[in-house]
């Protein structure tokens, strides 16, 4: 519950994937063609709530790594007939961030359906 509020507090967005780099030296957004759900990222107010605290520390006892090296949670939303499809969650770029490149991914089902919902 307290995932899906804070998914809304920062607002759902169209899911995007990354492009071209700009002049800046950021990757671009681009709509997503692999997944086309909304997403929201848990960051802010969200981080703060008392249950998503309360998760974060159950994760860090699950998994015995400090959420220091987390991504803040990405919270996806679906309607009939969307999709995420398989894809690889990887960079050829340098990432000095203190999580780094992605080397884990902590699924957490937060609705249940009478079918599908494969991964």
């Amino acid at each position: 519950e307290a995932l899906i509020q804070g998914g809304k507090m920062v607002g759902f967005d169209r899911s995007t994937d990354q492009g071209a780099v700009n002049a800046a030296g950021e990757m671009e957004k681009v709509v997503s063609h692999t997944r086309t759900s909304s997403n929201a990222w848990c960051i802010g107010a969200c981080e703060q709530l008392p249950q998503v605290q309360a998760l974060t520390a159950r994760i860090e006892r699950v998994t015995h790594i400090p959420s220091s090296h987390y991504e803040s949670f990405q919270v996806l939303e679906y309607q009939n007939n969307q999709f995420y499809r398989s894809h690889h969650d990887s960079s050829d770029r340098k990432d000095d961030s203190p999580a780094g490149h992605r080397i884990l991914t902590f699924f957490l089902y937060l609705s249940d359906v009478e079918e599908g919902g494969a991964t």
